[in-house]
């Protein structure tokens, strides 16, 4: 039986009342540990020291993967930004054909406009023509 000082385990360990020890041990098992082994303590520091390593490779390796998704991210905002832009682009090529629309509009209302006035133009030319030739007429007349 392993002494009480040399076991990380103290379940299923108890100490004797004063009435019932006789001297001859300290301590007795009443139960026996629930997995059946007792864990001496060097062996538990050299388990904790191994966990402890791998703890630290495992670190180790998310250190890394943390700076590929940095790298990562980095690209993908840069490409976020460039569609964005790509975006804005076509948002102001649309507001510029709106505006070009417009134009267009009070272009046409111009033209229909300056067409009116030459086609009022015409007419009084016409009628300032008819004019003249009768006042010739009216002058080779009276000769």
């Amino acid at each position: 039986m392993l002494p009480y000082s040399d076991c990380t385990s103290i379940q299923g360990m108890e100490r004797m009342s004063n009435e019932e020890w006789d001297g001859t041990t300290e301590r007795r098992h009443v139960n026996p540990p629930v997995s059946g082994i007792v864990v001496p303590h060097w062996l538990a520091a050299v388990v904790s020291a191994a966990m402890l390593a791998g703890l630290g490779f495992l670190y180790q390796q998310n250190q890394s993967n943390i700076g590929f998704f940095k790298t990562e991210i980095t690209v993908l905002n840069v490409k976020l930004d460039a569609v964005s832009q790509q975006l804005k682009q076509g948002t102001d090529l649309r507001y510029r054909s709106t505006d070009a629309a417009a134009d267009f509009g009070k272009r046409d209302q111009r033209m229909d406009f300056i067409q009116k006035q030459l086609d009022h133009h015409e007419g009084e030319l016409r009628q300032l023509q008819i004019d003249v030739l009768q006042c010739q007429k009216n002058v080779e007349d009276k000769k």
